[in-house]
């Protein structure tokens, strides 16, 4: 029975550091497309002037 519940909680502890990966991915994804739509909107002010 404690052997069961250790599983489970390996489990949920797996589930967890993945979903936090996920997470930290999706941030620097943002980041990114953050960081591309600024310089993209500098060169295109810079082409405008």
């Amino acid at each position: 029975m404690q052997h069961k519940i250790h599983m489970q909680d390996q489990i949920t502890n797996r589930i967890d550091m993945i979903m936090q990966d996920q997470q930290h991915w999706l941030l620097h994804v943002i980041e990114d497309l953050a960081t591309l739509c600024f310089v993209v909107s500098i060169v295109a002010v810079g082409i405008i002037w």
